[in-house]
């Protein structure tokens, strides 16, 4: 009777060391450190007679692409295609959102290639919701390559609107999504 309480005394403080153990305060994070955020500063000035209409509108002025945007839900949008005037680009970008929990959206570059569009692996970018201007610049790009940027806001009921430039352009189309609109 005596080993069995005993063992049951120490039973029970390897079972607490071990709840202790995993209650260091410490928390299992998701990857995190490979997530790219833009850095705060920039600023954006909308070309002269530029008019933001519709939820994505662009204009190429330059050696860059401004653009405006609205977001009602999760949704994305993207560029036209561009192709740069050297080896990077520079995105600068600010926007709103009344949501408190979610302040971020992102840009993320795709590369041209037969037969479509191919995501360049680490090209997403986070950018803060705070009404406040970020850059990021892309380098390593081909000024031979065409690419597009797809921008994303991943709420489902708040709306986030803003602008943004990709600056370092020496071509640039627009958005498949605004040719539509204009043809209709």
């Amino acid at each position: 009777m005596k080993h069995t309480r005993l063992f049951a005394l120490l039973l029970a403080l390897a079972l607490c060391a071990a709840l202790l153990a995993g209650c260091s305060g410490e928390t299992e994070e998701e990857d995190v450190a490979d997530e790219i955020h833009a850095t705060a500063g920039g600023s954006i000035t909308l070309p002269e007679g530029f008019s933001a209409s519709g939820t994505f509108t662009s204009l190429v002025s330059g050696d860059a692409l401004y653009a405006t945007f609205s977001f009602s839900g999760a949704q994305k949008k993207e560029t036209g295609y561009f192709s740069p005037a050297g080896t990077s680009i520079t995105v600068t970008a600010f926007a709103t959102t009344e949501n408190e929990y979610n302040k971020q959206f992102k840009f993320a570059l795709w590369q041209k290639v037969d037969g479509g569009m191919a995501y360049l692996p680490g090209t997403t970018v986070y950018y803060t919701a705070d009404g406040s201007c970020y850059s990021y610049t892309y380098e390593g790009l081909d000024p031979s390559s065409q690419y597009r940027l797809a921008i994303s806001h991943d709420s489902p009921s708040y709306v986030v609107s803003g602008q943004f430039s990709v600056a370092g352009l020496a071509t640039a189309t627009q958005s498949d999504e605004e040719l539509d609109e204009e043809a209709a």
